[in-house]
């Protein structure tokens, strides 16, 4: 019982962490038109400053956050797990050179190194498509006619009604649909089908924009939003924890997310030029293509689905039935890699399960 209400503590806090992220992308599209107009609109032809506190108290908070994070300390079962499963403890524990050396070793070969590439270059450039739709909805919807009108307050409105639609119809349904998908039909088939679905998707509104209604071009954003969400953006941080070892986990998943989030703030500081010299249609056209490729590199990543953690350890996922020596640290130090790969040491497969 006491198990079962760990897991539910530790739901309730990821999903608070899921709903302000998804709260923070319908709101943004609603939010940034108001700054728009509060600042251009009343003083027109005056450059609008920003004043040194707003960056000093965003800096502040980042800095407070980073220092908790920084110093916060290990849990006491985790640290006792760690020193029984590698015999480190005291001064011995597994250190920062350790561990550079355990991820040069286990990325040395190609088939680590291309999932690892398969990873970050899937979330880099679903980020850039993710992200530049989310942070300009309001463009979007002005420039499919839905948004624009003749005074201001019309024009907040509807794109408030605009971002609510597509919020109700693509963001809330697709999680409730993308969450059973990677147990059903894979974490990588998901992201292949999801992101090829999208390719279309995106190829087809750019090539009927000014061919068709502005009911018909909601349609396709709200469906390109329900399937990019229902896809990729279900797995492409779920893939990363699930195809490395304990040892390495952390720092790909890290480099990962980094790739992804260059991803975010490339699209975010360049959309508005592109858009202007090439035009909505061009910007999905291009989203198309960007799209296409985090496709294809979604194949250079193995399918986690069905393996154990052990074997994942083992490096079932890549061919191997065990990690030879040369996984072992350049210090001597044992390595999570090397964790049960010592003959009787092998967790069996119920275990794994149970893991």
């Amino acid at each position: 019982m006491g198990r079962i209400w760990d897991y539910v503590k530790f739901l309730s806090i990821v999903g608070v962490g899921l709903w302000g992220d998804g709260y923070m992308n319908i709101t943004i599209g609603l939010v940034v038109p108001m700054i728009g107009y509060l600042y251009y609109e009343d003083d027109e032809g005056v450059t609008p400053t920003i004043p040194a506190s707003v960056i000093k108290g965003g800096l502040a908070v980042s800095y407070l956050v980073s220092w908790i994070r920084l110093t916060m300390k290990e849990s006491k079962p985790y640290e006792k797990y760690v020193s029984t499963d590698t015999g480190l403890v005291g001064k011995d524990k597994r250190g920062l050179k350790e561990q550079f050396a355990d991820f040069r070793v286990y990325f040395a070969k190609w088939k680590h190194a291309k999932a690892l590439f398969g990873v970050c270059s899937t979330w880099f450039l679903f980020d850039i498509a993710f992200y530049g739709i989310n942070l300009n909805q309001s463009i979007i919807l002005g420039a499919i006619g839905y948004g624009e009108c003749s005074t201001p307050y019309e024009t907040l409105w509807n794109t408030a009604i605009g971002n609510i639609i597509v919020a109700s119809a693509g963001y809330l349904p697709d999680f409730y649909i993308g969450i059973f998908l990677p147990d059903v039909i894979g974490r990588v088939r998901q992201q292949a089908i999801g992101s090829a679905i999208v390719t279309l998707l995106y190829a087809v509104w750019a090539g009927v924009t000014n061919h068709t209604s502005t009911a018909g071009l909601m349609v396709l954003f709200t469906l390109s939003q329900l399937v990019l969400n229902a896809g990729p953006n279900c797995t492409t941080f779920l893939l990363p924890v699930e195809v490395f070892p304990t040892s390495v986990r952390g720092c790909a998943h890290g480099i990962a997310a980094a790739s992804g989030k260059a991803g975010a703030v490339l699209t975010a500081f360049v959309f508005g030029t592109v858009a202007e010299k090439i035009g909505i249609n061009g910007v999905l056209g291009l989203f198309s293509g960007i799209m296409a490729l985090c496709t294809l590199c979604t194949f250079l990543i193995s399918e986690p689905k069905g393996h154990t953690i052990d074997e994942i350890k083992r490096g079932v996922l890549y061919g191997e039935t065990a990690f030879s020596s040369d996984t072992s640290v350049a210090s001597g130090h044992l390595g999570a890699i090397e964790v049960h790969a010592k003959g009787d040491d092998y967790l069996g497969d119920d275990v794994g399960k149970r893991v």
